[in-house]
């Protein structure tokens, strides 16, 4: 027993966890930008939102046509100057359904999902040499460790850098659409209290799997693989949303700077 709990622990923080820690820091990290612009921010979030707003609400959607939620309303980019909303998707399940309720997890972090997966498309077209580089990056069997999730994260960017070519224009093209895209990517408090909905029933379900995995005769698949199989798919998602961490920070930081700067600079 003590075996499948270390063993589901472990797969959990790593398909669950690494997603909501990612995914609050880059929206902490977005909403103290924002709020470092003050009555501006409104302003530029609908200048940046044109293309970030609709990768941000199509990974909402894509999850609930997977997961077989109906859409009820949808508007990929619509700025309201009321309430400030960019842009939304509205949908319904049945409360009954497990499948629809797991659903809930993916749909509230599918930003996050969808949005990485963007980033990965747009670098395999603009920049092969980096995503190369990244793609060796993935897959290396590491256990799942605080250190191992830093180096991940530190292996992509270094992989990323060594290969990017700042002479090529696609190469700026890809990094200012990784800004625009990150940009929006971040979960709203709305995001992360839908996703939640989803996470017992997830938690549940890997609890079910290890005990069958464990019980069953034959040993077809052990517990220790399909560990690992979660440990690299995290330490995977870990090393891409460092992207989006790194240029989530450095917006943060000019928006400090710039704000200090005009402050000095007004008095």
């Amino acid at each position: 027993m003590e075996m499948i709990i270390q063993n589901w622990i472990t797969q959990f923080i790593s398909i669950v966890g690494i997603i909501y820690i990612y995914g609050f820091a880059v929206w902490g990290l977005n909403r103290l930008f924002y709020r470092t612009l003050g009555g501006k921010a409104h302003g530029f979030c609908i200048a940046t939102g044109f293309i970030g707003t609709p990768v941000h609400e199509l990974g909402h959607a894509i999850f609930c046509l997977l997961f077989l939620h109906k859409i009820t309303d949808m508007k990929l980019f619509s700025p309201s100057a009321e309430d400030g909303v960019l842009g939304y998707v509205s949908h319904s399940y049945n409360r009954k359904n497990i499948y629809h309720q797991i659903g809930n997890f993916f749909i509230g972090v599918g930003p996050i999902l969808f949005g990485s997966a963007v980033l990965f498309v747009l670098m395999y077209f603009l920049s092969p040499d980096m995503y190369a580089g990244v793609i060796g990056n993935i897959g290396k069997g590491a256990e799942l460790s605080i250190a191992s999730v830093v180096d991940a994260g530190a292996d992509m960017l270094t992989a990323m850098f060594k290969t990017a070519h700042f002479t090529d224009y696609k190469q700026w093209v890809f990094f200012v659409l990784a800004i625009l895209i990150t940009l929006h990517m971040s979960l709203s408090p709305a995001d992360m209290k839908g996703s939640a909905v989803g996470t017992g029933y997830i938690a549940v379900l890997l609890l079910l799997v290890n005990a069958a995995i464990y019980f069953l005769p034959g040993k077809l698949f052990s517990l220790s693989l399909l560990t690992a199989y979660c440990v690299d798919i995290g330490l995977a998602v870990a090393g891409f949303l460092t992207l989006a961490v790194l240029v989530a920070a450095a917006l943060a930081l000019i928006g400090f700077v710039l704000k200090t700067v005009l402050s000095v600079l007004g008095r």
